[in-house]
């Protein structure tokens, strides 16, 4: 008698790699990526709600209370054209461009109003350098600053170790 064997559990679905990869798409309308690139989440949310609807949903993102905080991240990475990539910290790339420990302490230490600032400006920052980071740790700042503060560090510290990992590694380097 064979006994019928169980279907592994698919995965569960990345929202932020699904989010980048519609925004890396040629098939993304560029009415949609240029309307995601140009609104302001902090200020204008609503103009551009159903747009970042359509995108979390295809991403089978239900925020619920905390679509402006998705939506910021939706904006981000359509600045950065969807370029995610799960295994490059974020902090050892603003490393890499030379972001300053100022700069990157005023990121971690920001309080939700600011980071919605800040955010917007690192994108296109890591898009001009050409920069494929891991948006998660920037994503779970976003979506828990002010809210969940746990779960907020976590993330902060991961992008700060990142960060002092790489700046450790230059710094070698230039010694030899």
């Amino acid at each position: 008698m064979t006994l019928p064997t169980e279907q592994p559990a698919r995965p569960p679905r990345d929202p932020i790699a699904a989010i980048a990869l519609q925004l890396a798409s040629p098939h993304t309308p560029m009415g949609l990526l240029a309307t995601l690139r140009r609104f302001d989440p902090m200020k204008q949310g609503r103009q551009s709600l159903f747009e970042t609807t359509q995108v979390l949903m295809q991403a089978d993102v239900h925020p619920g209370e905390l679509h402006d905080r998705w939506a910021l991240v939706v904006h981000c990475l359509a600045l950065v054209r969807g370029a995610h990539n799960g295994h490059s910290n974020p902090g050892a790339a603003m490393a890499a461009m030379q972001f300053s420990e100022t700069r990157l302490r005023q990121l971690v230490q920001a309080d939700a109003a600011l980071l919605f600032d800040l955010m917007p400006r690192l994108a296109r920052r890591l898009a001009a350098h050409g920069r494929a980071v891991n948006w998660w740790p920037l994503a779970l700042m976003v979506l828990h600053t002010g809210r969940d503060e746990p779960r907020a560090d976590t993330a902060r510290s991961d992008v700060i170790a990142g960060y002092l990992g790489a700046t450790a590694r230059l710094a070698d380097t230039e010694s030899v």
